[in-house]
């Protein structure tokens, strides 16, 4: 914590701080990602119009980032389904003042079938002042407001008991991003979202709801407790406290409420339940996502399971782990995806 700065106490409690350490994040667009809007040739990408700051940088945070591309081929002469092929997203960033350009990865000849809800904020570090709002000098600053249209704010906090499913007690979920953290190895979250499943269509998950599994990829059934934040459109503003306005005269902070900030990215990487650990003096709280996908053949007949693989959390460590599973008799072959795109994290010192 700094020396200099505000200290805010919101109404939804804990106490949020402003200071040269802060990079505060601003809520820009949420939407799909359809397979059909990607480009073929060496780059794969999708354009999303979103109207950005120059020196924004911008934060996806995708609710599926790599799948499996699944076909039907011939085995001995027989008509079998296989993976052939994976799909992930790899980076995004922002390409001119309109266009946010999302790029993926593929190595199958035509694009698989990747679709995910997603949300897209961004933040500006060291911005110079433009006479509105409120800014600190440090490192990294919560910078003078001028185009910025909503502070992302922490609508909701609290410590649960997980038995399987959570939805935060909001309005519109659907519309919000929520991070947790626990510490049973055997449990593996996976946020809700339309499931494509070859064969069946869309299946299973509402979103803004949370699901969770154990190792074998059943529906968790035990009592877990974990601390949550959800962040999303706030409801209405406090008479009390501070009101950060920017240049065209519109509220972008009220302490009502705190704000997402100083956001942090770490990698996942194969196998599952291969641990990696969150930098030192941070107390990690993570936005789940479907990581990947691992396809196993598991009998001679050609039967082979769909393993849907998102995060796992052991105390300061992340690991994909096991979620939805699915069975396919008339199948062969075997295939893991897990994608390159980071994993983002909160500190939970900055909330609780």
């Amino acid at each position: 914590m700094s020396s200099f700065g505000f200290e805010i106490y919101p109404e939804i409690g804990g106490r949020f701080i402003l200071d040269g350490n802060t990079t505060v994040l601003n809520y820009l667009s949420g939407g799909t990602i359809n397979v059909e809007w990607f480009k073929e040739g060496a780059n794969k990408y999708i354009d999303i119009a979103a109207r950005t700051p120059e020196g924004a940088q911008i934060v996806l945070i995708p609710r599926v980032n790599g799948v499996i591309r699944y076909i039907t081929g011939k085995n001995n002469g027989k008509t079998q389904y296989y993976p052939a092929g994976m799909t992930n997203i790899v980076s995004c960033y922002r390409l001119d003042a309109n266009t946010v350009r999302v790029m993926c990865e593929s190595t199958f000849p035509s694009l698989s079938s990747l679709q995910t809800h997603y949300h897209l904020l961004y933040y500006i570090q060291n911005a110079s002042a433009s006479g509105f709002g409120i800014s600190f000098s440090g490192g990294e600053n919560f910078y003078s407001i001028s185009d910025s249209t909503s502070v992302f704010p922490l609508i909701y906090k609290a410590t649960i008991n997980f038995t399987g499913q959570f939805t935060p007690p909001i309005k519109n979920p659907e519309k919000s991003v929520s991070f947790f953290s626990w510490s049973d190895p055997d449990l593996t979250i996976t946020p809700g979202r339309e499931l494509f499943i070859p064969g069946e269509g869309v299946t299973g998950h509402k979103l803004g709801t949370f699901y969770g599994y154990d190792r074998n990829g059943n529906a968790w059934n035990r009592s877990t407790s974990m601390r949550v934040c959800t962040f999303g459109l706030g409801d209405g503003r406090s008479p009390y406290g501070i009101d950060i306005y920017n240049a065209a005269q519109q509220v972008v902070y009220n302490s009502r409420y705190g704000a997402l900030k100083n956001i942090g990215v770490i990698s996942v990487s194969g196998p599952e339940y291969n641990y990696n650990a969150f930098p030192t003096g941070v107390d990690p709280m993570i936005c789940p996502t479907v990581i990947g996908e691992q396809y196993q053949q598991t009998n001679s007949g050609g039967g082979g399971w769909q393993k849907i693989l998102a995060t796992n959390m052991l105390n300061r460590k992340i690991s994909p782990g096991y979620a939805e599973m699915q069975y396919y008799p008339p199948s062969y072959g075997g295939l893991s995806s897990i994608s390159k795109f980071p994993i983002f994290y909160i500190n939970a010192n900055d909330y609780f």
